[in-house]
């Protein structure tokens, strides 16, 4: 997983100003640079029924409004109230942080070489 952390103990000349500001600290201890932390990130691409591309970080199953009384997962009142249907967390117990974001049109065919629909399965990325 790549990441880095915003250390509150560092800090870094400010050219505008007399102030200092906080500096990007990678978990490796470089300045400004975004470590391999050893894990392997995974995320999740679909395009909804209406054509809008999401990303999500945790696996997805298609959702049907109209079918919401057979619906065993947990879902936001968003999603539940979605008018068509959608992509959403697979096997949630309970909503969690589940990020959703939504892509400009034509993001999944750019990141993977191939356009998708809803009728495609979700792309997973690691």
């Amino acid at each position: 997983m790549v990441a880095a952390v915003l250390d509150s103990r560092v800090r870094a000349p400010n050219p505008v100003g007399i102030e200092t500001v906080l500096r990007m600290v990678g978990r490796c201890g470089k300045i400004l640079k975004l470590c391999n932390m050893g894990m392997n990130p995974q995320v999740w691409l679909a395009v909804d029924s209406d054509g809008k591309e999401h990303i999500f970080d945790k696996p997805v199953t298609r959702f049907d409004p109209s079918k919401k009384n057979e619906f065993k997962g947990a879902i936001s009142l968003r999603e539940l109230n979605s008018p068509h249907p959608i992509w959403v967390e697979k096997d949630a117990k309970e909503r969690s942080m589940t990020v959703r974001i939504e892509l400009p049109k034509g993001t999944i065919e750019k990141i993977t070489g191939r356009k998708i629909t809803w009728g495609d399965p979700a792309i997973q990325l690691s």
